[in-house]
């Protein structure tokens, strides 16, 4: 399935400012408002890991991991690049 057929653009040529380690501030959704530093972005697909941002439980067998908690992919339109020194401030 390609992205058209999915509806998403793809965002090979992309030429925003957040990029892998730049701090964001998610604008909607159940986590808006939070910030976070960016772990991973996918441009074919247009989403993007945050750290600490849409947090997903995995449930493993393993008696000595029990469950495994990740963080999972957002839209990158929902999050805004914001500097250090705001941040900072608050």
């Amino acid at each position: 399935m390609t992205n058209k057929e999915r509806g998403r653009r793809s965002l090979a040529n992309y030429s925003g400012d957040i990029k892998t380690g730049s701090l964001v501030k998610i604008l909607s959704g159940n986590s808006k408002g939070k910030v976070g530093k960016v772990l991973e972005f996918n441009r074919k697909i247009g989403f993007i890991k945050v750290e600490g941002v849409c947090l997903k439980t995995h449930f493993t067998k393993n008696e000595a991991t029990g469950t495994v908690v990740k963080e999972g992919w957002i839209p990158v339109c929902i999050a805004k690049k914001v500097a250090e020194e705001s941040v900072n401030e608050k």
